[in-house]
């Protein structure tokens, strides 16, 4: 266990308004406005919907068009849905079209520059024993149009029978998390129950034409994955590496990528702990995983380890209160990853986390809390530091993303 004051930090230099957009179990998408007040950054609520859904789950937002994607992960509901809006400079979310999807949507993708999305569906809860599926949707940015490309679901290959913990997660195929390589010619899918990762090459029509995959230590239940050049801007002769976080063996997996006869090989190339040097809590479960904009380093978000104990954002109340972590590493050139750094992530369950374009500020999503919390982060040297503002929210918050160009 570990102590910390993680006060509510005045600011140390000039500071200009943002927005930001949260998304809640409770049913909410909410706009947020942080802005300076005496001194100090203050969280404030701007406009509210709550027609995207009854589990909005995952967000996306086009900076260029302000078109917002929301998902709605349907816990109470036989399908689920994605619905586009269009932000206003003052964070109003004006619903523009919505269109049906599988169950269990818990993130998005905008590929083929712009006019199509990807979304991975996990299956539902582990009763209904549905497998995991990828649906697409053409995009119209203009007005938010969304149409049915394709729905494909995945399928295990040679299963093997989950055990102890992971029985009921692991039985079928769950889609976690799509996103698309550095080329925009492939869909990368992370397969949370085959532990697998998954790619699918795509046509000039944004349909599927071939796919492959990966496969991991069974049980290790991987979640979310980014890819990473040491030449920031990937080329044809740049060195590619791909990092996935596992929710159960709460680990970090590296893996070399190149180009193969019009196809995707990932050479494994080593494993790293969430925690580092220092012992894995028999509790946690691994989350998010983020590259800072100047592509130094990696975050990771480490739910229900409860390993800190921090000042209670209440000022009138002195009782410290359970925190879980953020972790931070430096990824080298050979692709493996040095650790630098666990600190508080405000609260617990960091669900989503998200590091501002500049690189100053970290948001988080705490849904154990109903809070989200801004962080300060030192962009050179990549240390995350205090809180600069909180506020509660609706329950279950999920996801917060910044509204920036």
């Amino acid at each position: 266990m570990r102590f910390t004051l993680f006060p509510i930090l005045a600011l140390a230099g000039s500071s200009t308004a943002a927005q930001l957009i949260l998304s809640t179990y409770n049913g909410s998408v909410t706009s947020l406005s942080l802005e300076e007040t005496a001194g100090r950054l203050e969280l404030t609520e701007l406009k509210k919907v709550r027609d995207c859904g009854g589990s909005p789950s995952w967000l996306e937002l086009d900076p260029q068009s302000k078109t917002l994607l929301c998902i709605d992960e349907a816990w109470s509901t036989p399908m689920g849905a994605i619905t586009s809006y269009k932000v206003g400079a003052a964070g109003e979310m004006t619903k523009l079209k919505n269109a049906t999807n599988n169950l269990s949507g818990v993130t998005s993708h905008i590929f083929g520059k712009g006019k199509a999305v990807a979304v991975s569906n996990f299956g539902g809860a582990p009763a209904a024993n549905l497998s995991g599926s990828i649906t697409t949707f053409t995009l119209n940015s203009a007005d938010g149009d969304l149409k049915l490309l394709e729905n494909v679901t995945l399928t295990m290959d040679n299963p093997t029978a989950p055990t102890g913990e992971t029985a009921g997660r692991q039985n079928v195929t769950r889609a976690h998390q799509v996103i698309t390589d550095p080329t925009g010619q492939f869909l990368v899918v992370v397969d949370f129950g085959a532990d697998k990762i998954r790619w699918f090459g795509m046509d000039a029509n944004n349909h599927f034409r071939s796919n492959g995959s990966v496969t991991l230590d069974r049980n290790t239940g991987p979640r979310h994955g980014i890819f990473w050049s040491p030449d920031k801007t990937y080329t044809p002769t740049s060195k590619l590496f791909y990092f996935v976080v596992s929710e159960l063996k709460n680990t970090i997996t590296s893996f070399a990528v190149t180009y193969v006869d019009g196809g995707m090989k990932f050479e494994k190339k080593g494993v790293i702990s969430t925690f580092g040097p220092d012992p894995t809590p028999k509790t946690a479960a691994a989350s998010e995983i983020q590259l800072s904009p100047d592509n130094k380093f990696i975050v990771v978000a480490n739910r229900l380890d409860g390993i800190w104990r921090i000042q209670n954002p209440d000022p009138t109340n002195s009782t410290l209160i359970v925190s879980d972590s953020l972790s931070t590493f430096m990824p080298k050139d050979d692709g493996s990853l040095t650790f630098f750094q666990n600190v508080p992530a405000g609260g617990e369950n960091p669900r989503h986390f998200s590091i501002n374009k500049k690189g100053d500020r970290v948001a988080v999503a705490l849904q154990a809390n109903a809070r989200v919390v801004i962080l300060e982060r030192e962009i050179a040297c990549g240390s995350i530091k205090g809180a600069l503002a909180s506020m509660k929210t609706d329950t279950l918050p999920n996801m917060v993303i910044w509204n920036e160009e």
